[in-house]
């Protein structure tokens, strides 16, 4: 016969009735629990209906809504409808809830969707993730790269975080890894010959006639000052540029919504190396010629702010009607790191909004303006040397 508990946070076994009992008070409300069969199983069974009042209960106190809206055991594709609903009310952008959307549509549901989500155990997650990189949705891919699959693992733990917030699991995933052989990306930067023509030609060939390409300003202070293409689009001339000091307040996403950027870091500001000043001098007189009234300093041809899929498609015919190495818009922005390698790490990665142990407004807020200034001689110096080196080895312009 089982033995009898006598802690009183445990069930207990009652010999003469034969049944685990167990009483819980939550906030003044008493309920006793019990279960009617034998050893082991009874003691777990007697828990668990105390563990299911529980989660309703604090689930109904923090939501101030009937505990029966979300069941303990609702199942997974259930949940996880609600948990995107939620985070789209909750006004995170597009990309944000966009992302985790796919991934569970992708990776979560066609393998556990009608899985309640009490039962989900840790391998179970694990497996998700090793399904993934071997089964990938992507047709034109073999294996999911270490970054997507990195996305996909934080996707689960904040769906999991918003399960336990539900009151319908308590499953905290600590070891979740990714696999080894998962291949890990790495950004290539625009090589000197590459800056030397970016920062000495600006022409570009659109059906089949040479002109000035539109965007060509926005390359350069992209590689001199290490923007996101989204914030370059956010940049608001008369707002935002104040004499040589440049405020990014936001950032404007592919899909055309404003944004307050990537990360807390993203909102900055900092002094304007010389280089750069020159080129939005040269970014106004270009807009003012074109008579092109706008708000926005880089915005297209119509006024309006700059769209991501045309910014993306003039790179690329200007890359590849010089020549230049197969980069990205956001290697353009790594050519940025690539170039000031040697310069201080942690004042640039405050510049480019990438540091998470400062706050830039503070730290460029007047003590320090001092070292705001020596970053922007430093870049503007760095940037310089590589336009003024002897380097001969140009490519050549498509089609010569």
């Amino acid at each position: 016969m089982a033995k009898n508990r006598k802690n009183a946070a445990e069930p207990v076994w009652n010999e003469q009735e034969g049944y685990w009992y167990h009483q819980k008070q939550y906030h003044g409300e008493r309920k006793t629990f019990r279960a009617y069969i034998l050893g082991v199983r009874g003691y777990n069974d007697c828990l668990a209906q105390e563990k299911k009042w529980l989660a309703n209960k604090r689930r109904e106190a923090a939501s101030g809504k009937d505990s029966s809206e979300i069941s303990y055991n609702i199942r997974v594709s259930e949940l996880g409808e609600k948990w995107i609903a939620e985070l789209k009310l909750a006004g995170t952008s597009r990309d944000y809830y966009g992302q985790y959307e796919r991934y569970m549509r992708s990776y979560v549901y066609p393998r556990y969707g009608i899985r309640r989500v009490s039962s989900l155990v840790e391998q179970d997650l694990q497996d998700i993730i090793l399904n993934a990189y071997a089964c990938p949705v992507s047709q034109n891919r073999a294996h999911l790269s270490h970054k997507t699959l990195t996305k996909i693992r934080a996707c689960l733990m904040t769906f999991l975080k918003y399960a336990r917030k539900c009151g319908v699991s308590t499953l905290r995933p600590e070891d979740l890894y990714i696999p080894k052989q998962a291949a890990k990306s790495k950004k290539l930067p625009l090589q000197k010959s590459d800056l030397k023509i970016l920062f000495s030609d600006d022409t570009t060939k659109y059906n089949g006639k040479i002109i000035r390409d539109w965007y060509i300003h926005a390359y350069r202070v992209a590689v001199i000052l290490g923007l996101r293409p989204g914030e370059l689009a956010h940049i608001q001339d008369k707002r935002d540029i104040k004499g040589k000091r440049c405020y990014l307040r936001g950032s404007i996403n592919v899909h055309g919504e404003f944004t307050q950027g990537k990360n807390a870091n993203a909102i900055r500001n900092y002094i304007l190396p010389e280089l750069a000043m020159q080129e939005i001098e040269v970014q106004r007189q270009m807009l003012k010629e074109a008579g092109v009234c706008s708000p926005f300093l880089f915005p297209g041809r119509d006024g309006e702010h700059l769209v991501y899929e045309t910014y993306r498609a003039n790179w690329e015919r200007y890359r590849d009607f010089h020549g230049l190495s197969p980069r990205t818009l956001y290697e353009m922005r790594h050519t940025y790191f690539a170039i000031n390698k040697s310069n201080p790490v942690e004042l640039l990665k405050i510049m480019a909004g990438h540091s998470k142990d400062f706050d830039s407004f503070e730290f460029y807020g007047g003590e320090l303006e001092d070292d705001s200034q020596q970053l922007a001689y430093i870049i503007d110096n760095t940037v310089r040397a590589i336009l003024d080196s002897s380097d001969t080895s140009t490519p050549k312009k498509g089609g010569e």
